[in-house]
């Protein structure tokens, strides 16, 4: 079984002048909706990726070294070396999944146990 590939399926079409990231009407084309749809897809998933752990925390602990000379907060890096330890584990919690389901009193008493929380 020889597979065909959706582009040669699809024919090319026509950008709408008005709006370019819409395709250009045709009556009676039967694949106007499939554009459309496509588009549609394309769009509603997007999503802005999330940096990882380590730039978040090293955005987050170059703010408080250069302080904020606007604000009249100076530079401090002790204090970044101080909450170092709190921003990882803020940003370690807004990584973890949430659950939705029973248990979840005890659940809670078990991440905050691994945390060294009570």
């Amino acid at each position: 079984m020889e597979r065909v590939s959706e582009v040669v399926i699809v024919p090319p079409v026509l950008y709408d002048k008005k709006e370019p990231l819409k395709v250009e009407k045709v009556v009676g084309d039967p694949y106007d909706d499939v554009w459309d749809a496509l588009r549609y897809a394309l769009y509603s998933h997007h999503e802005p990726e999330k940096k990882p752990l380590e730039m978040r925390v090293q955005d987050r602990l170059n703010a408080i070294v250069k302080g904020d000379e606007a604000r009249g907060i100076p530079p401090d890096p002790t204090t970044a070396m101080v909450q170092y330890q709190r921003i990882m584990r803020e940003e370690r919690e807004d990584e973890e999944p949430g659950y939705y389901g029973g248990g979840a009193r005890r659940r809670i008493q078990q991440m905050r146990r691994r945390r060294g929380r009570r």
